[in-house]
């Protein structure tokens, strides 16, 4: 199985992160992506995109720290606590030049054939 890349634009509202945030979600992406794979469950049972996004946001250096962000429940915090600040030392332990950087998609062109044809297929459906 070819290894997974962690797109970190794909995260909805990752655009509002700095680059070491934006490192520390990359680095959640691919520990929850690990877990789910061992668990062979799909990704966001073991923990969703907004928890993420908010650890990813505030950094939390502790467990402590993680506990009082109360963004996890206790159940979470007791089950993937520990896995969760290696993962977000990992992250700011990012080198400043290799800090991701948010990159929408690239825009698409206007194929204009399709849209008139498009068009042409509404005008026919509503002439019915």
């Amino acid at each position: 199985m070819p290894k997974r890349t962690f797109e970190v634009s794909r995260v909805k509202e990752a655009r509002d992160l700095s680059p070491r945030q934006l490192a520390v979600l990359r680095e959640l992406l691919r520990w929850r992506e690990e877990r789910a794979r061992e668990r062979d469950l799909p990704s966001f049972k073991i923990i969703g995109n907004d928890r993420l996004m908010g650890i990813a946001r505030s950094c939390p250096r502790s467990r402590g720290q993680l506990a009082a962000s109360m963004i996890l429940s206790e159940k979470q915090l007791s089950r993937f606590g520990a896995d969760i600040i290696r993962a977000v030392e990992r992250g700011m332990r990012v080198p400043r030049g290799e800090l991701p950087s948010f990159s929408p998609p690239p825009h698409q062109k206007r194929d204009f054939v399709a849209e008139k044809i498009l068009r042409e297929l509404k005008a026919s459906r509503d002439r019915k």
